[in-house]
């Protein structure tokens, strides 16, 4: 679809400037899977999981709170990408497991931790509390 002498809306070229394809219009890679790890705004014990399927562009990660720790400031977890970016990508984080909106507003994206390399997801003054049990959703734009 063209607007006047706009770019193709579905071109190749705009596909592969957005991510979505490389510059032969194929799928782009979604390189490899990443690492999680819990933060201190988990609590001690806590467990990170990449959920299947899961990989550097997008996926999930569920999170097994622990018993205590500094629930209401910090990382609740870290991931970092398998293949490192050219550029600091653009990150998009989710509550996943049917959330309330309040529980959404219990957590955010932490733009000071995105690189080329990783990012993390920090705690706000409400917590989820001791022994919850948190999903999250990610998609990463280049």
């Amino acid at each position: 679809m063209k607007f006047g002498n706009d770019i193709d809306l579905n071109s190749n070229e705009l596909k592969s400037a957005n991510g979505l394809t490389d510059a032969s219009g194929a799928p782009a890679a979604t390189s490899g899977i990443p690492t999680v790890a819990p933060g201190a705004a988990a609590g001690t014990g806590a467990t990170a999981t990449l959920e299947a399927g899961s990989n550097d562009r997008r996926g999930a990660v569920t999170i097994n709170y622990g018993s205590s720790g500094s629930l209401n400031s910090g990382a609740i977890f870290a991931l970092t990408f398998s293949t490192p970016f050219s550029a600091k990508p653009v990150v998009l984080i989710n509550g996943a497991n049917n959330l309330t909106q309040g529980n959404n507003t219990r957590f955010y994206m932490d733009e000071t931790t995105v690189s080329t390399s990783q990012f993390a997801v920090a705690a706000r003054s409400t917590t989820f509390g001791n022994s919850s049990v948190v999903r999250f959703t990610y998609i990463v734009q280049p």
